[in-house]
């Protein structure tokens, strides 16, 4: 089964489940300094006129899910990468020169999304190959012998998926133009050997081109959790961790992903991934755009894979990664512990959990589109544990933390969890409301506007222009994960709106954090363009009314 590669302890971080079960069917504040939103923006130009794009989707795409994610009114996703490596769909190495593909597995996932509703799909383009590869589980890269191979399956798979006309899956809605190429610059990319990535893409943005003029090519995703924590480093520390390059969390070295933005020629966008805090999201953008700087170019960033939130804690010995520190992490790992194992704290935890993750989302994808990010897949569709194996529920949390429990909806597995097997889906948690409340709240115009808003800690957030209109999401920040039966305490905080509106009265609705509707909206009475809001760690939408 290809995801028990996660196994290996470098990959800790790497964003798809684990099931290790051998045989599916069978195993069971107060303002500060720079607390204010005031800039030079008015309202005095109030049109709707387009603004940058934000691609907000949702992640891994599973079998049988589909209808059911439409109905938060998204309509972008990530495949699942184990269907888009070069194995599935190329079983067999060519015979006398011919290649035999099957496309099930592709076409049967892109059809389903599609025909939800799912117009802008994005995929990972893999090498792996039982037969192709180096090897299979540690090192991805094509074998001399078989790069012709290769290269012949890419083309064939970008032209059956480009949607002009020619050679394409039947009943294809919509072509694929996005692609990232490569599965992650961790232990999914076993050998660390920057030059053999760079022989792969290259072969991947030749044929790619070649088949589908339109391709856009991101990089292989970037994961450094440990440069960006501690809610804001300073550059200058986080350029002396880039420099050390210790990652206990799977990192491959740096050098080689600081070689491999030597070569913009080769893709039109850089791939990152974010499985830690939000707060990681400020820095690691700031890096990255430093690095494409220093090269002379500038192209989009993007989140091809993000967690609503940190892993919380794991029994593998890593580090905390913030806000989670030393002193809590046990007390943590045991509350996710509670939830694995049904005992006696699960009903108590579980509520946690839920909570965590809706605000967790929120607070990511508010971060990404308020720093300019391109765009953020947000997972997970499932939850990365069996649904009543105790055993094999503990072994994944203890490898993935709270990540094993981030899946946005109840989802059962009758028939088994490998990929051809459809999923079914039951109720739907506050994560799935927070998206829908995501949607609805940055709607397809783009924005026009964006601003950081508060401080690090104490109240945060953003404040946004969308259709001519402001609108702002806003929290209180305490650096601090409380447990269950602990709440933050509420900060009172005065949103300061009269550069950007004189309506007399604003919205705000909260982000939904238990229950099965988002909450009713509640009325700010705006006094000399100034509106007071009780903030605590669950997010607010405040919009004009």
């Amino acid at each position: 089964m290809s995801r028990l590669r996660l196994l290996v302890p470098a990959v800790l971080l790497s964003a798809c489940p684990v099931l290790p079960a051998p045989d599916d069917d069978d195993s069971p504040a107060t303002d500060d300094d720079d607390a204010t939103d005031d800039d030079d923006a008015t309202d005095d130009d109030d049109s709707a006129e387009p603004g940058a794009p934000f691609l907000f989707g949702v992640e891994y795409m599973e079998r049988g899910l589909a209808a059911t994610y439409a109905e938060t009114g998204i309509r972008a996703a990530k495949t699942r990468l184990e269907v888009f490596e070069w194995g599935a769909t190329e079983p067999a190495a060519p015979d006398g020169g011919v290649s035999t593909y099957d496309w099930t597995p592709t076409d049967t996932l892109v059809s389903e999304y599609q025909a939800a509703g799912f117009t802008t799909l994005q995929s990972y383009l893999s090498p792996v190959s039982p037969w192709g590869s180096t090897n299979a589980t540690t090192d991805p890269m094509p074998r001399p012998e078989h790069m012709d191979a290769f290269r012949a399956w890419v083309s064939a798979l970008i032209e059956r998926y480009d949607g002009d006309g020619v050679d394409d899956m039947p009943g294809l809605a919509e072509g694929i133009d996005a692609w990232v190429a490569g599965p992650e610059w961790t232990g999914f990319w076993g050998s660390g050997d920057h030059e053999d990535y760079l022989l792969f893409l290259a072969a991947v943005s030749e044929e790619a081109r070649a088949a589908h003029p339109g391709v856009h090519i991101g990089t292989i995703p970037f994961l450094y959790p440990e440069a960006f924590e501690d809610n804001e480093p300073s550059d200058e520390e986080v350029a002396a961790r880039m420099e050390a390059d210790q990652f206990p969390f799977g990192g491959n070295p740096v050098a080689g992903a600081l070689a491999i933005l030597d070569r913009p020629d080769l893709f039109d966008s850089v791939s990152l991934h974010s499985l830690a805090d939000y707060t990681e999201i400020r820095p690691m953008l700031r890096w990255f755009r430093a690095q494409m700087t220093a090269r002379g170019y500038d192209k989009p960033l993007y989140f091809d894979d993000a967690f609503p939130m940190g892993i919380l804690g794991s029994n593998t010995q890593h580090p905390p990664i913030h806000p989670v520190t030393e002193a809590d992490h046990d007390v943590l790992y045991g509350w996710l512990d509670s939830i694995a194992s049904f005992d006696e704290r699960y009903d108590q935890a579980l509520p946690w959990i839920r909570r965590l993750t809706a605000e967790g989302a929120v607070k990511k994808v508010v971060t990404a589109a308020g720093e300019g990010a391109a765009g953020i897949q947000l997972g997970n569709l499932e939850d990365w544990m069996h649904d009543t194996n105790v055993g094999l529920r503990r072994f994944n949390v203890g490898l993935f933390g709270a990540a094993a429990m981030m899946g946005m909806v109840d989802v059962t597995h009758p028939d088994g969890y490998r990929t051809h097997h459809g999923r079914v889906p039951g109720a739907r948690r506050p994560a799935f409301h927070a998206v829908a409340q995501l949607v609805a709240f940055f709607g397809h115009d783009g924005i026009q506007e964006a601003e950081f808003v508060g401080g690090i800690t104490g109240a945060r957030g953003y404040r946004f222009r969308i259709a001519g209109e402001p609108r702002w999401v806003l929290w209180a920040e305490d650096d601090l994960i409380e447990p269950p039966g602990e709440v933050q305490a509420p900060l009172e905080w005065t949103l300061d709106a009269s550069a950007h509106t004189d309506a007399t009265e604003l919205v705000a609705t909260r982000t939904t954090i238990g229950g099965d509707a988002i909450p009713p909206a509640q009325r700010l009475v705006v006094t000399d363009g100034a509106a007071v809001l009780s903030l605590d760690a669950t997010p607010v939408f405040v919009t004009l009314p």
